[in-house]
């Protein structure tokens, strides 16, 4: 009350039409915060006891950060409930069914060449087996490569 006696609320405090005071507590908060100055915030007038480690943890920052933890898990759990956050589970197993039936039909291939093609002869189609093996592997080996670097960076 006192900061809007003092009009150092402005912007964001009006009256209805009744005369009441309504307060924008978006606004207030912004306005709050653009006005505080931090130098002046109250803290609280304890002394440390005889023998109190003076390293120690301050309480009230330690509360803050606690507190943002708590928001920031809070935040977690609403963008998982909305669907904006999946299980790392889930899309790992997602993309390893992809993967594995990419790498089936790609294996398949050669049997379905050699029916649409009779004429051709076992060595060519050997062939064909050969250098989808060497594209698989060669995937494989790639893939293993980034999913290593990609663990040393998380």
């Amino acid at each position: 009350m006192q900061a809007i006696k003092t009009e150092r609320l402005k912007s964001s405090i009006s009256r209805d039409a009744r005369g009441r005071i309504t307060i924008d507590p978006r606004l207030a908060d912004l306005e709050w915060e653009r006005l505080t100055d931090p130098a002046h915030a109250q803290t609280p007038d304890v002394a440390p006891t005889a023998g109190a480690d003076v390293n120690a943890p301050d309480y009230h920052a330690e509360r803050a950060r606690k507190e943002r933890a708590l928001a920031r898990l809070a935040e977690i759990d609403l963008a998982e409930k909305e669907g904006g956050l999946v299980p790392a589970d889930a899309v790992l197993q997602a993309w390893t069914d992809m993967l594995r039936s990419a790498r089936d039909k790609l294996l398949a291939i050669p049997t379905m060449v050699k029916q649409a093609r009779p004429h051709l002869e076992l060595p060519d189609v050997a062939e064909i087996e050969k250098q989808i093996h060497h594209v698989l592997t060669d995937l494989a080996t790639d893939g293993d490569q980034k999913n290593a670097r990609w663990r040393k960076s998380a």
